[in-house]
């Protein structure tokens, strides 16, 4: 009678197995610009075995233990800040197809990452990560380019914050939305608004009613039209842009 072979390296092989479908059906395997496309299947293999994938209800935030790199899969993740005294301000936020990176986080920074949408997240283990970058050319350029568009996003929400008025802030962030929509400035064309109002206030710095009145005196001014809670119409680009750029309520 033969030997029997072992159990556990049939279990690690369909553990792996499996783990490796779910990279490849992932959203973002189809998705040009991430570097999950970019991988060879060996590379693709050797980080799904180290990687965890999770389904974030919303406002969940994201325990520490899941590690410094981390890919949005679907949903919106904000780095979120809560002040002494109860208040709350998000910093940055995180759509389909972004790297997180907090690698070289400061001290300082006492952010939390919180879903504001249900959410789909890929921790990436950090050695696997960076060895399939520095092994992937392709790769390493997608990363590097999600990671400067976001230094981009960052320098003009710090601009925003600074001293528009909050119609401005507003016609800035539409018109951010229509970007990473990845559409064209058409005649009239759809922003996506990735958050609830509450959460759009925190990133802004108003007040929630401040948004409101912000988004309704941009629709009676025939510059948008909104269409649900999450999704603006775009009618006139040229006047939205000059709002954003700094021109109040002159149209």
């Amino acid at each position: 009678m033969g030997t029997l072979p072992p159990i556990g390296r049939y279990v690690q092989k369909d553990l792996l197995q499996v783990s490796l479908n779910n990279c490849r059906s992932c959203a973002l395997a189809e998705l040009s610009e991430c570097f999950c496309a970019r991988l060879t299947d060996t590379q693709l293999e050797q980080l799904s075995l180290h990687s965890k994938s999770s389904v974030l209800p919303n406002k969940t935030t994201l325990e520490d233990g899941m590690g410094p790199v981390i890919a949005v899969v679907e949903g919106v993740i904000g780095m979120q800040h809560t002040l002494e005294d109860g208040r709350r301000t998000i910093s940055a936020y995180y759509t389909k197809g972004d790297i997180i990176d907090l690698r070289q986080r400061s001290d300082h920074l006492q952010g939390a990452l919180v879903s504001l949408t249900k959410a789909h997240v890929c921790r990436l283990q950090v050695t696997a990560f960076q060895s399939v970058l520095e092994e992937n050319h392709g790769a390493w350029i997608a990363v590097s380019e999600n990671l400067r568009e976001q230094i981009h996003h960052g320098i003009g929400h710090a601009t925003d914050l600074g001293k528009k008025q909050a119609i401005e802030k507003l016609a800035s962030f539409i018109l951010e939305c229509h970007t990473r929509n990845g559409d064209s400035d058409s005649v009239m064309a759809e922003a996506i608004i990735p958050m609830s109002r509450v959460h759009l206030a925190e990133y802004m710095g108003l007040q929630a009613e401040t948004v409101s009145r912000g988004l309704r005196k941009l629709e009676q001014m025939g510059l948008i039209k909104v269409s649900t809670m999450y999704e603006v119409l775009i009618l006139s680009f040229p006047k939205l842009k000059r709002i954003a750029n700094g021109a109040g309520c002159i149209a």
